[in-house]
Protein backbone atom coordinates (compact mmCIF):
# COMPACT_ATOMS: atom_id res chain seq x y z
CA UNK A 1 0.00 0.00 0.00
CA UNK A 2 1.48 3.45 -1.29
CA UNK A 3 0.44 6.80 0.69
CA UNK A 4 1.45 10.12 -1.24
CA UNK A 5 3.43 12.68 0.60
CA UNK A 6 1.19 15.31 1.70
CA UNK A 7 2.81 15.55 5.23
CA UNK A 8 6.08 17.57 6.39
CA UNK A 9 9.07 16.87 4.42
CA UNK A 10 12.47 16.76 5.42
CA UNK A 11 15.70 16.13 3.76
CA UNK A 12 18.81 14.80 6.09
CA UNK A 13 22.31 13.68 5.10
CA UNK A 14 23.09 10.73 7.11
CA UNK A 15 26.06 10.70 9.77
CA UNK A 16 27.97 7.70 10.98
CA UNK A 17 26.25 7.71 14.18
CA UNK A 18 22.85 8.08 12.40
CA UNK A 19 23.81 4.64 10.41
CA UNK A 20 23.38 2.69 13.87
CA UNK A 21 19.98 2.67 13.62
CA UNK A 22 20.62 -0.70 11.59
CA UNK A 23 21.89 -3.67 12.81
CA UNK A 24 24.75 -4.37 10.46
CA UNK A 25 26.14 -1.27 10.61
CA UNK A 26 25.57 -0.90 14.64
CA UNK A 27 27.44 -4.31 14.44
CA UNK A 28 30.32 -2.97 12.53
CA UNK A 29 30.70 0.14 14.59
CA UNK A 30 33.16 -0.15 17.25
CA UNK A 31 32.08 0.80 20.60
CA UNK A 32 28.67 1.57 19.30
CA UNK A 33 25.43 2.42 21.75
CA UNK A 34 23.20 4.89 19.88
CA UNK A 35 21.15 2.55 17.95
CA UNK A 36 19.30 5.76 16.80
CA UNK A 37 18.74 8.29 13.91
CA UNK A 38 19.46 11.76 15.06
CA UNK A 39 17.00 14.42 14.63
CA UNK A 40 17.79 18.04 14.92
CA UNK A 41 15.71 19.87 17.33
CA UNK A 42 15.21 23.05 15.46
CA UNK A 43 13.22 21.18 13.06
CA UNK A 44 11.68 18.59 14.83
CA UNK A 45 10.47 20.67 17.49
CA UNK A 46 11.05 24.10 16.46
CA UNK A 47 9.19 23.58 13.06
CA UNK A 48 7.39 20.33 12.66
CA UNK A 49 5.83 19.91 16.34
CA UNK A 50 6.20 22.74 18.61
CA UNK A 51 3.65 21.20 21.47
CA UNK A 52 7.22 19.39 21.99
CA UNK A 53 8.92 22.18 23.29
CA UNK A 54 6.46 22.99 25.82
CA UNK A 55 6.67 22.23 29.35
CA UNK A 56 3.36 21.01 29.96
CA UNK A 57 4.20 18.14 27.43
CA UNK A 58 5.59 15.62 29.80
CA UNK A 59 6.00 12.87 26.92
CA UNK A 60 9.29 12.46 25.71
CA UNK A 61 8.58 9.33 23.62
CA UNK A 62 6.08 9.24 21.09
CA UNK A 63 5.25 5.71 18.95
CA UNK A 64 5.43 6.08 15.54
CA UNK A 65 4.41 3.77 12.29
CA UNK A 66 7.85 3.76 10.02
CA UNK A 67 7.69 3.22 6.48
CA UNK A 68 10.83 2.66 5.07
CA UNK A 69 11.53 2.63 1.36
CA UNK A 70 15.05 2.29 -0.70
CA UNK A 71 18.02 2.14 -1.01
CA UNK A 72 17.33 1.54 -4.51
CA UNK A 73 13.98 0.21 -5.80
CA UNK A 74 13.26 -1.67 -2.60
CA UNK A 75 9.85 -1.01 -1.72
CA UNK A 76 8.04 -0.62 1.66
CA UNK A 77 9.07 -2.04 4.45
CA UNK A 78 6.86 -1.35 7.42
CA UNK A 79 7.58 -1.43 11.19
CA UNK A 80 7.31 0.33 14.49
CA UNK A 81 9.51 2.87 16.27
CA UNK A 82 9.75 5.63 18.61
CA UNK A 83 11.40 9.38 18.89
CA UNK A 84 12.77 9.84 22.07
CA UNK A 85 14.00 12.77 24.00
CA UNK A 86 17.20 11.21 25.79
CA UNK A 87 19.58 13.60 27.23
CA UNK A 88 18.13 16.60 25.75
CA UNK A 89 18.91 15.30 22.27
CA UNK A 90 15.48 13.46 20.16
CA UNK A 91 15.97 10.26 18.15
CA UNK A 92 14.65 7.76 16.21
CA UNK A 93 14.96 5.04 18.34
CA UNK A 94 14.19 1.67 19.92
CA UNK A 95 15.18 -1.50 18.57
CA UNK A 96 17.77 -1.53 15.72
CA UNK A 97 16.19 -1.89 12.27
CA UNK A 98 16.80 -5.46 10.32
CA UNK A 99 16.36 -6.04 6.92
CA UNK A 100 12.85 -7.90 5.65
CA UNK A 101 13.12 -11.65 5.73
CA UNK A 102 13.19 -11.65 2.12
CA UNK A 103 16.34 -8.59 1.67
CA UNK A 104 18.11 -9.13 5.14
CA UNK A 105 21.40 -7.29 3.88
CA UNK A 106 18.45 -4.49 2.22
CA UNK A 107 20.42 -1.16 4.21
CA UNK A 108 24.02 -2.52 4.45
CA UNK A 109 24.97 -0.22 1.25
CA UNK A 110 24.36 2.54 3.26
CA UNK A 111 26.98 5.17 4.15
CA UNK A 112 27.92 8.21 5.60
CA UNK A 113 26.34 11.54 3.41
CA UNK A 114 23.62 9.07 1.84
CA UNK A 115 20.66 11.18 2.48
CA UNK A 116 16.90 10.26 3.79
CA UNK A 117 13.31 11.64 2.51
CA UNK A 118 11.58 12.10 5.79
CA UNK A 119 7.69 12.88 5.68
CA UNK A 120 6.28 13.59 9.16
CA UNK A 121 2.42 13.24 9.65
CA UNK A 122 0.59 16.22 9.95
CA UNK A 123 -0.85 17.60 13.57
CA UNK A 124 0.28 18.59 16.81
CA UNK A 125 2.51 15.54 17.64
CA UNK A 126 4.52 12.62 15.76
CA UNK A 127 2.71 9.06 15.14
CA UNK A 128 3.50 8.28 11.18
CA UNK A 129 7.12 8.97 9.54
CA UNK A 130 8.23 7.98 6.05
CA UNK A 131 11.71 7.67 5.08
CA UNK A 132 13.16 6.88 1.20
CA UNK A 133 16.61 6.15 2.01
CA UNK A 134 18.94 7.60 -0.94
CA UNK A 135 22.20 5.73 -1.22
CA UNK A 136 25.25 6.80 -3.09
CA UNK A 137 26.43 3.35 -3.82
CA UNK A 138 23.42 2.72 -5.37
CA UNK A 139 23.03 2.66 -9.33
CA UNK A 140 19.20 3.29 -9.51
CA UNK A 141 19.95 6.06 -6.51
CA UNK A 142 22.43 7.23 -8.44
CA UNK A 143 20.37 10.36 -10.79
CA UNK A 144 18.58 11.71 -7.80
CA UNK A 145 21.25 11.13 -4.84
CA UNK A 146 23.06 13.76 -7.47
CA UNK A 147 19.84 15.64 -7.41
CA UNK A 148 19.47 15.63 -4.01
CA UNK A 149 22.58 16.01 -3.00
CA UNK A 150 22.78 19.62 -3.98
CA UNK A 151 19.74 20.61 -1.56
CA UNK A 152 21.31 19.49 1.29
CA UNK A 153 24.19 20.72 3.51
CA UNK A 154 27.75 19.19 4.68
CA UNK A 155 27.69 20.36 8.44
CA UNK A 156 26.06 19.73 11.36
CA UNK A 157 24.17 22.83 11.26
CA UNK A 158 22.48 22.09 7.53
CA UNK A 159 22.38 18.81 7.30
CA UNK A 160 18.92 18.19 8.36
CA UNK A 161 16.30 20.95 6.82
CA UNK A 162 12.48 21.68 5.91
CA UNK A 163 12.40 20.68 1.67
CA UNK A 164 9.62 21.96 -0.06
CA UNK A 165 7.24 19.55 -2.19
CA UNK A 166 8.21 21.54 -5.38
CA UNK A 167 12.00 21.08 -4.65
CA UNK A 168 11.21 17.67 -4.14
CA UNK A 169 9.07 17.08 -7.50
CA UNK A 170 11.52 18.93 -9.66
CA UNK A 171 14.17 16.28 -8.41
CA UNK A 172 12.93 13.11 -8.54
CA UNK A 173 10.81 14.41 -11.32
CA UNK A 174 13.57 14.40 -14.21
CA UNK A 175 14.23 11.96 -17.19
CA UNK A 176 17.15 10.17 -15.62
CA UNK A 177 15.04 9.27 -12.60
CA UNK A 178 13.93 5.37 -12.78
CA UNK A 179 9.82 5.67 -13.10
CA UNK A 180 10.01 2.45 -10.79
CA UNK A 181 11.78 4.47 -8.06
CA UNK A 182 9.45 4.54 -4.74
CA UNK A 183 10.28 7.86 -4.43
CA UNK A 184 8.85 8.30 -7.81
CA UNK A 185 5.73 6.15 -6.91
CA UNK A 186 5.05 7.87 -3.56
CA UNK A 187 4.90 11.41 -4.97
CA UNK A 188 2.28 10.18 -8.00
CA UNK A 189 0.63 7.04 -7.36
CA UNK A 190 -1.63 8.54 -4.65
CA UNK A 191 -3.26 11.10 -6.86
CA UNK A 192 -3.51 8.57 -9.44
CA UNK A 193 -5.67 6.57 -6.15
CA UNK A 194 -7.57 10.34 -5.85
CA UNK A 195 -8.38 10.47 -9.47
CA UNK A 196 -9.84 6.95 -9.49
CA UNK A 197 -12.34 8.32 -6.36
CA UNK A 198 -13.04 11.51 -8.30
CA UNK A 199 -10.59 13.80 -7.27
CA UNK A 200 -10.25 16.77 -9.63
CA UNK A 201 -7.54 18.41 -7.50
CA UNK A 202 -4.61 15.73 -8.40
CA UNK A 203 -5.84 15.09 -11.45
CA UNK A 204 -5.14 18.94 -12.86
CA UNK A 205 -1.59 19.07 -10.33
CA UNK A 206 -0.31 15.44 -12.59
CA UNK A 207 -1.33 17.80 -15.76
CA UNK A 208 -0.02 20.32 -14.90
CA UNK A 209 3.34 19.11 -14.04
CA UNK A 210 6.33 19.98 -16.69
CA UNK A 211 7.27 16.45 -16.53
CA UNK A 212 5.10 13.88 -15.89
CA UNK A 213 4.20 10.08 -16.61
CA UNK A 214 1.62 9.20 -18.99
CA UNK A 215 -1.48 7.45 -17.00
CA UNK A 216 -2.18 4.71 -18.95
CA UNK A 217 -5.88 3.03 -19.20
CA UNK A 218 -4.15 -0.25 -17.25
CA UNK A 219 -3.27 1.51 -14.43
CA UNK A 220 -6.42 3.57 -13.66
CA UNK A 221 -8.36 0.36 -13.52
CA UNK A 222 -6.07 -0.98 -11.39
CA UNK A 223 -6.02 2.26 -9.21
CA UNK A 224 -10.13 2.40 -9.26
CA UNK A 225 -9.90 -1.57 -8.07
CA UNK A 226 -7.44 -0.49 -5.50
CA UNK A 227 -9.94 2.09 -4.54
CA UNK A 228 -13.09 -0.09 -4.29
CA UNK A 229 -10.93 -2.55 -2.09
CA UNK A 230 -9.75 0.22 -0.12
CA UNK A 231 -13.24 1.51 0.64
CA UNK A 232 -14.75 -2.25 1.36
CA UNK A 233 -11.72 -2.75 4.07
CA UNK A 234 -12.62 0.33 5.75
CA UNK A 235 -16.80 -0.81 5.58
CA UNK A 236 -15.26 -4.01 7.04
CA UNK A 237 -13.56 -2.21 9.94
CA UNK A 238 -16.24 0.04 10.80
CA UNK A 239 -18.65 -3.47 10.34
CA UNK A 240 -16.03 -5.03 13.15
CA UNK A 241 -16.54 -1.83 15.24
CA UNK A 242 -20.06 -2.63 15.73
CA UNK A 243 -20.24 -5.64 16.10
CA UNK A 244 -18.03 -5.74 19.34
CA UNK A 245 -19.96 -2.11 20.47
CA UNK A 246 -23.17 -4.53 19.85
CA UNK A 247 -21.70 -7.33 21.75
CA UNK A 248 -20.55 -4.82 24.86
CA UNK A 249 -24.35 -3.24 25.19
CA UNK A 250 -23.25 -0.02 23.64
CA UNK A 251 -24.81 -0.47 20.10
CA UNK A 252 -28.51 -1.81 20.22
CA UNK A 253 -28.94 -2.85 16.09
CA UNK A 254 -26.76 -2.00 13.29
CA UNK A 255 -26.66 -2.54 9.26
CA UNK A 256 -24.48 -2.73 6.57
CA UNK A 257 -26.65 -1.57 3.98
CA UNK A 258 -23.97 -0.90 1.65
CA UNK A 259 -22.93 -4.86 1.32
CA UNK A 260 -26.28 -5.41 -0.38
CA UNK A 261 -27.00 -2.49 -1.56
CA UNK A 262 -24.08 -0.75 -3.23
CA UNK A 263 -25.35 2.30 -4.33
CA UNK A 264 -26.88 3.32 -1.28
CA UNK A 265 -26.34 7.24 -0.20
CA UNK A 266 -24.88 5.37 3.24
CA UNK A 267 -23.00 2.44 4.10
CA UNK A 268 -24.79 1.61 7.45
CA UNK A 269 -27.61 2.53 10.40
CA UNK A 270 -27.52 2.14 13.45
CA UNK A 271 -29.43 2.65 16.74
CA UNK A 272 -27.83 3.35 20.25
CA UNK A 273 -30.97 3.54 21.62
CA UNK A 274 -33.21 0.85 19.30
CA UNK A 275 -35.41 4.15 18.40
CA UNK A 276 -33.16 6.65 16.74
CA UNK A 277 -31.80 5.20 13.09
CA UNK A 278 -28.19 7.33 12.56
CA UNK A 279 -27.02 7.17 8.83
CA UNK A 280 -23.47 6.01 8.76
CA UNK A 281 -21.40 6.46 6.24
CA UNK A 282 -17.51 5.24 5.69
CA UNK A 283 -14.70 7.15 3.97
CA UNK A 284 -11.20 5.54 3.85
CA UNK A 285 -7.73 6.20 2.78
CA UNK A 286 -4.88 4.48 3.34
CA UNK A 287 -3.20 7.28 3.63
CA UNK A 288 -3.42 9.93 6.92
CA UNK A 289 -6.48 11.64 8.66
CA UNK A 290 -6.08 14.93 6.12
CA UNK A 291 -6.00 13.32 2.93
CA UNK A 292 -9.28 14.58 0.71
CA UNK A 293 -12.59 13.03 1.29
CA UNK A 294 -15.03 12.80 -1.55
CA UNK A 295 -18.86 12.99 -1.22
CA UNK A 296 -20.95 12.16 -4.22
CA UNK A 297 -24.29 14.28 -4.84
CA UNK A 298 -26.99 11.35 -3.74
CA UNK A 299 -24.66 11.37 -0.12
CA UNK A 300 -24.58 15.05 -0.03
CA UNK A 301 -28.65 15.17 -0.64
CA UNK A 302 -29.16 12.23 1.98
CA UNK A 303 -26.59 14.15 4.43
CA UNK A 304 -29.22 17.05 3.94
CA UNK A 305 -32.85 16.02 4.70
CA UNK A 306 -32.71 16.36 8.34
CA UNK A 307 -34.74 13.12 8.65
CA UNK A 308 -32.30 11.11 10.07
CA UNK A 309 -29.02 11.90 11.80
CA UNK A 310 -26.28 11.51 9.54
CA UNK A 311 -22.60 10.52 10.56
CA UNK A 312 -19.62 10.45 8.89
CA UNK A 313 -16.62 7.94 9.79
CA UNK A 314 -13.27 8.83 9.05
CA UNK A 315 -10.96 4.96 8.48
CA UNK A 316 -7.30 5.86 7.85
CA UNK A 317 -3.94 4.57 8.55
CA UNK A 318 -4.50 1.17 7.50
CA UNK A 319 -1.91 -1.16 8.50
CA UNK A 320 -2.45 -4.97 7.65
CA UNK A 321 -5.18 -5.46 10.10
CA UNK A 322 -5.30 -2.32 12.19
CA UNK A 323 -6.69 1.15 11.01
CA UNK A 324 -7.92 4.59 12.55
CA UNK A 325 -11.47 5.95 13.06
CA UNK A 326 -12.37 9.51 13.69
CA UNK A 327 -16.25 10.64 13.42
CA UNK A 328 -17.79 13.41 13.08
CA UNK A 329 -21.67 13.76 13.61
CA UNK A 330 -24.75 15.63 12.10
CA UNK A 331 -23.22 16.81 9.08
CA UNK A 332 -26.98 17.72 7.61
CA UNK A 333 -25.98 21.80 7.76
CA UNK A 334 -22.17 20.91 6.24
CA UNK A 335 -23.83 19.09 3.31
CA UNK A 336 -26.74 21.63 2.87
CA UNK A 337 -23.91 24.75 2.44
CA UNK A 338 -22.55 22.95 -0.41
CA UNK A 339 -25.60 22.25 -1.92
CA UNK A 340 -27.00 25.62 -1.58
CA UNK A 341 -23.82 26.27 -3.79
CA UNK A 342 -25.12 23.97 -6.56
CA UNK A 343 -28.26 24.93 -6.85
CA UNK A 344 -26.97 28.37 -8.32
CA UNK A 345 -25.64 26.51 -11.43
CA UNK A 346 -27.26 26.87 -14.21
CA UNK A 347 -29.91 24.89 -15.53
CA UNK A 348 -28.70 21.42 -17.23
CA UNK A 349 -25.31 21.85 -15.12
CA UNK A 350 -24.49 19.44 -12.15
CA UNK A 351 -22.12 18.55 -10.25
CA UNK A 352 -21.24 14.58 -9.47
CA UNK A 353 -18.42 14.62 -6.85
CA UNK A 354 -17.09 16.95 -4.23
CA UNK A 355 -13.98 17.05 -2.54
CA UNK A 356 -13.01 18.85 1.01
CA UNK A 357 -9.85 18.96 3.32
CA UNK A 358 -11.59 16.85 6.76
CA UNK A 359 -10.56 20.14 8.83
CA UNK A 360 -13.60 21.82 7.54
CA UNK A 361 -15.66 19.25 10.18
CA UNK A 362 -15.65 18.80 13.75
CA UNK A 363 -14.18 15.00 13.66
CA UNK A 364 -14.00 13.95 17.56
CA UNK A 365 -10.88 11.83 18.98
CA UNK A 366 -8.80 8.74 17.31
CA UNK A 367 -10.18 5.60 17.95
CA UNK A 368 -8.22 2.14 17.31
CA UNK A 369 -10.00 -0.34 14.70
CA UNK A 370 -9.05 -3.98 14.74
CA UNK A 371 -9.59 -6.16 11.42
CA UNK A 372 -10.69 -9.24 13.28
CA UNK A 373 -12.61 -10.86 10.20
CA UNK A 374 -10.39 -9.57 7.11
CA UNK A 375 -12.43 -9.56 4.01
CA UNK A 376 -11.31 -12.21 1.12
CA UNK A 377 -9.74 -11.59 -1.79
CA UNK A 378 -13.14 -13.21 -3.50
CA UNK A 379 -15.34 -10.75 -2.42
CA UNK A 380 -13.38 -7.94 -3.64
Amino acid sequence: MKTKMIGKIVIKRLTSSDLTFFEEQFRQTSGAKQKGLNLSKSILVKQLFPVLAQPAAMVKEYTVRLYLYGPGLNEEHRISRSIILEANIWRLNGEYVKGPDENPTRYNILSTNDIAIMEFNEGTEPGLLRIVFVASNEPQDAALYQALNKLVGVSRIDSMKLLPLSDLENAVLQPTVSRQHPMYELLLDADIEDIAVGGSQAREGIISRPTRRKISYTDLQKMKENASRVGLLGEQFVNDYFEKLEESGTLDSYEWVAKSDAVSPYDFWVSFDGTEKIYVDVKTTEGDFDRLIHASYSELRKMSTGLNRYDLYRVYGIDEKTAQLRIVKNVEAFAGSILSVTAQLPQGISADTFSFPPSLLDFGNEISLLLSDPTSDDEN
